[in-house]
C-alpha cells in the first residue's frame, strides 16, 4: 500500500545494553530447546540453541553459535547435573520474562472509557466495532498522502516490531449521571466532568455556541469528548476526530483528512505529526508524561469551558464549483456554518431545497436543508419547514430525526429574524412546550425539540420573543420538567447578542 513502509519511532531515549560482540547483534539465548518457539517469532532460529550433549562452549563455536562465551568450571557431569539444571531453568525463565515485556510493551494501545446516558442503548460490540474502524482509520495508510502511524515503544532494540495504533473500549459501556441533551454550556461542561473519556449523548445544540446539526464536540487538549450516534461508515472518523481535538489536534483543510471539518465516509488520512498526538496517550508510550488516564479511571473534564477552547468553525471553505445541493450534502462535524450557509440566499435555492424537504431520498441531509432554508429563505419558504416540521412529529420519532427537527426550529428562528414572520413566532413558542405521552423515550426526544424551540426564540431577537422566555423561565421555576430544563441565562445572553450584533453573528459561525 502507499505510504504503508513509513514507520514513526517513538522509542525511550534511554541508554540500551547491547551485545559486546559487534559480529552478530543478537543477544545472548537460553540454552534449552524448548526456546526457540518464543524467539523464533523475533527471527531466532532453533539452531541458535545447543541441545543435549553437544551443549558445551566448544559445540557452540563449531556450530557457528561462537556469539556468546560461558565461564566454566569443569566438573563431574554427575555431581553437577543438578546445579546445571537450576542454573538453566533460572536463565530461561529470566529470558521468557524478557522476551514478554518485550512483546507486550511494543504494543501501541490507548485504552478509551466509553460512556453514555441511561437511555442510551449503545453495546460493547458495537463500541468495539466503532473503535476498530477508529484504528483503521488513524493507522491503515491508503494513499501517497496518508502517514501509517505505526509505532515501536519496545525497549528492546533486537526486536523489530512496529504495531500499528489502535483505540480498545476500556472496561463495558457505562452510564453516566447527566443529561442525555447537550443543549448549553451548562449541559456540556457538566457531561464533560462525569467519568469517562467518550460520551455518547443523544444530541448536540450547544458547542462553543449554539448551532444546528452537530454531531461531536471536544475542547482542544482535554480530557472528554462528546459524540451522537451516526449511521454509516463514518462513527468511526467522528470518533477519531473528535479524539484528535481532546489530543490538541485543530482542523485541517485536506478533504479527506480525518481532522476535516466534515464527515463525508472518506476521512481517513492523518500526517506524521497527527500520528503523535494520536498516540500520545497510549498507555505505555514512554513519552506520554501527561498523566492523563483515557481508560476505566478517566475522570472527565472538571475545567470550565471557554469558547477559546473550541476548535474554529471557519476552517471549511466553499469551493467555487460548489452550488447549494452540494453545500446541504456535507456533514459537518460541529454544525451547519450559517455564514457559509448565507453565501447561498436567493429564492431559487429555497425553491430547490424546499422541494429536497419533500423527497424522502434526501432524508439523510434534511437537517442541513432545513436549516439552510431558514438562512436563506423569505416569508414563503416559512410553510414549507412547519410543514415538514410537523409530518417528522406525526410518527414516532428516532434521535436522528430529533436532531434534524431541532435544527429546523433553530432555522425558523432564523427565518423569523430576517424577515419578521408571526407564524414562526407562534410555531415556536407551541414547541417550546412539547406534548406528553406515555412513551418515556419520546418525552425525551420532545423535550430536547422544545430546548431548540427555545433556542429558536432567542434567535428571534425580538421583544415578542424576550416576553417568551421570561414566560418560559417563569414556569419552568414553578413547575420544573425534568426533560425541557433550559438554561436560561444562556439563553437570554443569546438573545441580547442578536439584538446588539445581528443574526449573522451569534449562532455557530
Amino acid at each position: 500500500m502507499p505510504g504503508s513502509s513509513t514507520r514513526l519511532s517513538c522509542k525511550p531515549t534511554r541508554t540500551r545494553i547491547e551485545p559486546t560482540l559487534a559480529t552478530d547483534p543478537r543477544p545472548p539465548t537460553p540454552r534449552h530447546p524448548r526456546g526457540y518457539l518464543i524467539s523464533s517469532f523475533y527471527g531466532l532460529h532453533r539452531s541458535d540453541f545447543p541441545i543435549g550433549d553437544d551443549s558445551t562452549p566448544e559445540a557452540c563455536d563449531q556450530r557457528g553459535g561462537n556469539h556468546h562465551h560461558h565461564h566454566t568450571v569443569h566438573f563431574g557431569r554427575n555431581k553437577m547435573s543438578k546445579f546445571i539444571v537450576h542454573t538453566d531453568l533460572r536463565d530461561r525463565f529470566i529470558y521468557l520474562i524478557l522476551i514478554l515485556a518485550a512483546a507486550l510493551s511494543s504494543a501501541c494501545v490507548t485504552p478509551l472509557s466509553v460512556m453514555q446516558p441511561s437511555s442510551g442503548t449503545l453495546d460493547n460490540a458495537t463500541a468495539d466495532s466503532i473503535l476498530s474502524r477508529f484504528s483503521d482509520d488513524v493507522s491503515e495508510p491508503d494513499s501517497e498522502t496518508d502517514f501509517a502511524c505505526a509505532v515501536d515503544f519496545n525497549a528492546l532494540s533486537f526486536v523489530d516490531n512496529a504495531q500499528p495504533a489502535h483505540f480498545l473500549r476500556s472496561g463495558d459501556v457505562g452510564t453516566y449521571a447527566g443529561s442525555a441533551n447537550i443543549a448549553s454550556r451548562a449541559d456540556f461542561d457538566a457531561v464533560m466532568a462525569t467519568p469517562g473519556y467518550v460520551k455518547v449523548v443523544n444530541s448536540i445544540t450547544w458547542c462553543g455556541g449554539f448551532g444546528a446539526n452537530i454531531i461531536g464536540c471536544a475542547t482542544i487538549d482535554s480530557t472528554s469528548m462528546a459524540v451522537v450516534r451516526w449511521p454509516g461508515s463514518g462513527e468511526g472518523s467522528l470518533w477519531a476526530h473528535e479524539y484528535g481535538h481532546t489530543v490538541g489536534l485543530p482542523h485541517r483543510s485536506n478533504g479527506t483528512a480525518i481532522m476535516n471539518p466534515t464527515l463525508n465516509g472518506n476521512q481517513d488520512e492523518v500526517d506524521s505529526a497527527e500520528c503523535g498526538a494520536f498516540i500520545s496517550r497510549a498507555t505505555n508510550n514512554p513519552l506520554n508524561h501527561s498523566g492523563i488516564d483515557t481508560g476505566a479511571a478517566s475522570a472527565g473534564s472538571t475545567k470550565a469551558s471557554r469558547e477559546s477552547d473550541f476548535p474554529s468553525s471557519h476552517d471549511f471553505e466553499l469551493s467555487d464549483d460548489m452550488d447549494i445541493v452540494d453545500f446541504v450534502s456535507e456533514t459537518f462535524v460541529h454544525g451547519t456554518p450559517a455564514h457559509l450557509a448565507e453565501k447561498f440566499e436567493g429564492p431559487e435555492n429555497a425553491k430547490i431545497l424546499a422541494a429536497m424537504l419533500a423527497d424522502d431520498r434526501e432524508a439523510e441531509h434534511w437537517g442541513n436543508i432545513v436549516f439552510t432554508l431558514g438562512v436563506i429563505g423569505g416569508t414563503d419558504s416559512v410553510p414549507h419547514i412547519i410543514d415538514w416540521m410537523d409530518r417528522m412529529s406525526s410518527t414516532k420519532m428516532d434521535w436522528t430525526a430529533v436532531r434534524q427537527i431541532s435544527a429546523g426550529m433553530m432555522g425558523l428562528g432564523y427565518l423569523g429574524n430576517r424577515t419578521g414572520d408571526t407564524q414562526a413566532l407562534s410555531y415556536l413558542a407551541e414547541g417550546a412546550y412539547p406534548r406528553t405521552s406515555r412513551d418515556e423515550e419520546q418525552n425525551l426526544m420532545r423535550g430536547a425539540i422544545a430546548q431548540a424551540a427555545a433556542v429558536g426564540i432567542a434567535v428571534l431577537g425580538s421583544s415578542k420573543a424576550l416576553t417568551l422566555l421570561e414566560d418560559l423561565e417563569y414556569n419552568q421555576n414553578k413547575q420544573p420538567h425534568p426533560h425541557t430544563l433550559m438554561a436560561f441565562d444562556e439563553l437570554f445572553e443569546l438573545h441580547q447578542e442578536v439584538q446588539e450584533f445581528g443574526v449573522h453573528n451569534s449562532l455557530i459561525h
